[in-house]
């Protein structure tokens, strides 16, 4: 359910000469020179860090406050001078003082695309993974939604476990400080109350020895230069333990769809959770998108008609074509397309 890459094996994530930058003063002076960098890349002075309100929608309800760059800098600092001198209530006073703004994420500065690049990409992303994407081929107002983003994380900032949701897949590039991550699959979260999304509020402490018994339980440590591949669905916490600077995002493609829709759909049912993503984007969009994307040119006439109706309309018009269309769709796809149609117009606007 995740994959992690060190050193060599790592993919060829992150932002070129900066992000070669970013991880040398990380890995010398800590993740707080890293933030230091980009402080002075971007010329920003203010940062916008969420409060934790509304977590009921991310993107229109989640309150969020201005943070002083260079104050989260040097409390991110402090935060680290703590920790590495064991000092626990100075650790704790540096995370009290920072409870409002431990985290400045979903931050997407000027710079993350580079110039000359299509609206297919980023220039950030290797082009094997990139063009897979199914979230590159939206219209481009929809797929800047799922552009590359930083997060900035003090040490001593702590999730609830959750879910990324609408069915994407996670990545993430380390590029300064390190965390740990506790995961487990869906499945064993959906039967598990305590570590399950099915309340409102979670316990402050983390049910270790329930999490320890759980087939799919993986403790996964991050640093600088690591990338981390979290499949849809994946149930996580994530514990900073040194200031922490990460490029992050989603990815949506065939060989995902399946658990994306699996994820989607229990998001629907469980109205409490985040949602990330912006409320126009539905998966029959990106469905239509991607198979348009994987089918290549469409000379077929039935076929490509179907397709130009859009939305309900052409799943529908998809599933009453010949089999051998069906079958074409399939093929590319790697899974029944009749089936995904199917479970599409059984959840209208998912």
């Amino acid at each position: 359910t995740v994959f992690k890459f060190r050193g060599e094996d790592a993919p060829s994530f992150g932002l070129g000469a900066l992000g070669a930058e970013l991880e040398h003063a990380a890995r010398r002076d800590g993740g707080a020179a890293a933030m230091q960098i980009l402080r002075d890349k971007s010329q920003m002075s203010t940062l916008f860090a969420p409060t934790g309100a509304g977590d009921t929608d991310w993107n229109h309800s989640k309150t969020s406050i201005e943070v002083s760059f260079d104050g989260f800098i040097r409390s991110a600092d402090k935060a680290d001078q703590c920790r590495s001198r064991r000092d626990v209530k100075g650790l704790d006073r540096e995370v009290e003082k920072g409870s409002n703004a431990q985290k400045v994420t979903e931050w997407k500065p000027a710079f993350l695309r580079r110039q000359g690049t299509s609206p297919e990409s980023t220039g950030l992303l290797p082009p094997w993974f990139e063009s897979r994407s199914w979230l590159t081929k939206l219209k481009r107002s929809d797929a800047e939604v799922f552009r590359p983003k930083f997060a900035l994380m003090q040490a001593g900032a702590c999730t609830e476990h959750h879910r990324d949701n609408y069915g994407t897949l996670t990545w993430i590039k380390v590029l300064g400080g390190s965390q740990l991550l506790a995961t487990w699959n869906m499945a064993d979260g959906d039967s598990t109350p305590e570590l399950s999304d099915n309340q409102e509020e979670h316990d402050e402490d983390f049910p270790w020895s329930t999490f320890a018994q759980l087939p799919s339980a993986r403790l996964v440590f991050l640093d600088v230069g690591d990338v981390f591949f979290m499949r849809p669905g994946v149930y996580h916490r994530v514990f900073t333990l040194s200031a922490k600077v990460q490029l992050f995002g989603e990815f949506v493609g065939a060989a995902t769809f399946v658990e994306s829709l699996k994820s989607a759909k229990a998001d629907r049912e469980r109205p409490h959770c985040l949602k990330a993503c912006d409320s126009r984007i539905t998966m029959t969009s990106l469905f239509l998108a991607g198979l348009a994307a994987e089918l290549g040119e469409v000379d077929e006439g039935p076929l490509q008609q179907a397709l130009a109706l859009g939305g309900l309309e052409a799943l529908r018009a998809i599933r009453t074509l010949p089999d051998k269309y069906l079958d074409r769709c399939s093929r590319c796809l790697g899974f029944d397309a009749d089936a995904a149609c199917q479970q599409l117009l059984a959840c209208p606007g998912l």
